[in-house]
């Protein structure tokens, strides 16, 4: 029997051996499914010797899961990019997943079942949410991701967790965020429907616990975003669909240091954000010239 998906973990990050908890979580997840006739293949394009050794052993001690190493040029694009020229899958699709993730059980059955039953949708993205930690700035720093119904659901890709059509992916350079262009990308050309959300499909995360740490975070989407509006300007019409909204019953439902929290998040954010200037050598001429194009 051949090959019929393909699961993609494009990071190989492996501090404190966080791989190795994601792929016990991935093997929990497909065996709860009695997934059958898959591969996965992780791209080591951030590692050190020591990953590399651990995964070989993990993929000898565990032939059934039919793992396959990979390398490519730094970065998380390159390592995407290799990883669908390199899927032998009979299915057009592959799964994504970050290296930094816990799979909650169900969700990768429920990306096949998306994407084999909706042929005309491109892209399928997951939920996520923050591991709960002790801490105030930790829970102040990730406090969305702690009590997700604080904000409407987004309508683009959780980059964490997400199945996309082979034949449909595409990301240029320099672009480094594969979430923010791909919705912009794939919602631009084929429309609104073709990106769907899968009910139930979630990871869990560890978010940043340091203000150094979630002000990278905010630069980077931040910078990312203006890259790609100076690449493509006509994804500025998109923003106030992949915008999200605060639901404010919610928030006032919260306990006073919730709101706190969620008042000195606000702040932060916006501080970081406005430290955030393109140089001259990041304002890139633009890929495209369609103007005025209808999307809705």
């Amino acid at each position: 029997m051949g090959i019929k998906y393909s699961i993609g973990i494009a990071t190989t990050k492996n501090e404190n051996g966080i791989i190795i908890n994601m792929l016990k979580s991935l093997k929990e997840d497909i065996g709860s499914a009695n997934i059958k006739s898959f591969e996965i293949l992780i791209c080591l394009n951030n590692y050190n010797r020591e990953t590399e050794k651990e995964l070989l052993g993990i993929a000898k001690l565990n032939p059934s899961m039919n793992i396959k190493l990979l390398k490519s040029k730094p970065g998380l694009i390159p390592a995407q990019r290799k990883l669908i020229k390199c899927s032998r899958s009979s299915s057009d699709f592959i799964i994504f997943y970050d290296s930094d993730v816990s799979i909650e059980k169900g969700t990768t059955q429920k990306f096949i079942k998306l994407m084999e039953k909706n042929p005309s949708v491109i892209v399928g993205t997951g939920d996520q949410e923050a591991y709960k930690e002790k801490g105030f700035w930790y829970n102040t720093y990730n406090i969305v991701g702690l009590i997700p119904k604080l904000m409407s659901k987004r309508k683009y890709i959780i980059g964490r967790c997400f199945a996309i059509r082979k034949d449909k992916y595409f990301v240029p350079d320099p672009v480094v965020s594969d979430d923010t262009f791909i919705s912009s990308y794939v919602v631009y050309n084929f429309g609104k429907n073709v990106l769907k959300v899968v009910p139930g499909a979630s990871v869990k995360y560890f978010g940043p616990s340091t203000l150094k740490d979630y002000y990278h975070k905010i630069r980077r989407i931040t910078l990312q975003k203006e890259l790609i509006f100076s690449m493509y300007p006509e994804y500025v019409s998109l923003e106030p669909y992949f915008k999200k909204r605060w639901i404010n019953k919610e928030i006032r439902k919260l306990p006073y240091i919730k709101r706190l929290q969620l008042f000195l998040q606000k702040r932060i954010t916006s501080l970081c954000q406005k430290t955030v200037k393109l140089s001259k050598k990041d304002h890139w001429t633009p890929l495209t010239t369609t103007k005025n194009k209808k999307v809705f």
